[in-house]
């Protein structure tokens, strides 16, 4: 894989004065290396900073199957609050799940800086910001990460300086969203997005059926989990229970 860094963008309209360029069709948006934007965009390391809601960070298992199909060798580390790692850890996709320990709403400005500093020896050459807090956006900025992506907004203009614009009537559901931020700009977004996909602990499956008293089913076996930690508005209302 080439040396070559990621282009910088550091003007928000970058990608507007390179409309002029036709866009790729969706074959050649996927095919490895392809030589029209390798040039320009041929990442080594990524840091993702993952969403802190587990359902969240499964829909983000998505945009690392698109990743790897661009680029098999980009080595990827994903940092997040504590609640989603587990399910980083179970993504075949993910070299390393560091958590970020630090309270919901708060800014945590010192562990942030100290987290920084920690990972700028890593040579992060890439960094995609999922959430769109301004929070979410300080590591990479403070860590020297060369291309920091992310959606505008939030006041994040001096820490990201690949800054995309959401179209939320485009990007109708999340986790087009996530894809989108992985993809090179101008590259259309795929017609058709893989299933989530998580590898299974069978040590702990076994565990798990043990504690709940089910039996080894011989046939699929689906869980709801309708309760939610953040409150009311994240669980099935209670009369929409029979």
């Amino acid at each position: 894989m080439s040396e070559q860094r990621p282009k910088l963008q550091d003007d928000p309209d970058a990608h507007d004065a390179d409309a002029a360029e036709p866009p790729c069709n969706e074959h050649e948006a996927f095919a490895p290396r392809n030589t029209r934007i390798a040039h320009s965009y041929d990442p080594a390391r990524l840091l993702l900073i993952g969403p802190a809601w587990v359902g969240d960070m499964v829909m983000a298992q998505v945009l690392l199957q698109v990743l790897r199909r661009r680029w098999p060798r980009l080595q990827v580390d994903v940092l997040a609050p504590p609640a989603s790692i587990p399910i980083a850890e179970r993504m075949l996709e993910v070299r390393r799940a560091m958590p970020l320990c630090i309270d919901h709403g708060q800014l945590g400005l010192r562990l942030r800086r100290r987290t920084a500093a920690e990972l700028r020896a890593q040579n992060y050459d890439w960094s995609i910001c999922l959430p769109n807090s301004f929070k979410s956006a300080l590591i990479p900025y403070w860590a020297h990460i060369p291309t920091r992506t992310g959606f505008s907004g939030a006041d994040r203009r001096l820490l990201l300086n690949d800054r995309r614009r959401l179209n939320k009537k485009k990007l109708l559901r999340t986790v087009d969203r996530f894809v989108a931020l992985g993809l090179p700009p101008r590259l259309p977004q795929p017609t058709q997005l893989p299933a989530p996909r998580l590898q299974v602990n069978r040590a702990a499956l076994a565990a798990t059926l043990q504690r709940l008293g089910i039996s080894p089913p011989q046939r699929p076996l689906v869980a709801l989990a309708p309760g939610a930690e953040y409150g009311p508005a994240k669980r099935w209302p209670v009369h929409h229970w029979s």
